[in-house]
């Protein structure tokens, strides 16, 4: 898909994209086993793409008080601008500017 003023690489991708913006609707923060389970649907594989935008825009943690692995949205502007590329609506109540 041609993206018109790209931001920041890594480019999500179209799936990516709608990850991104599903993960940000949850706060920015979702259970790996969640996010695994609803995106094998549409064919991502959430631990590999986590991988691959790196972990300075999304991070695995670890929950102390369950000891579950976490998803955490850590670079916002980088997800929201790409949101935007892909035309993928910004969560209400959220700043455009991603702050």
């Amino acid at each position: 898909m041609a993206v018109k003023n790209q931001p920041q690489q890594p480019d999500p991708g179209i799936y990516g994209s709608r990850f991104i913006a599903w993960l940000l609707r949850q706060g920015g923060l979702a259970s790996l086993s969640r996010a695994k389970q609803k995106w094998a649907e549409e064919g991502l594989d959430i631990e590999l793409f986590a991988a691959a935008m790196g972990k300075e825009r999304i991070g695995l943690l670890r929950d102390p008080r369950s000891g579950d692995d976490v998803l955490h949205l850590c670079n916002i502007p980088w997800a929201v601008s790409w949101m935007q590329c892909y035309g993928d609506a910004l969560p209400q109540g959220r700043p455009a500017n991603g702050a």
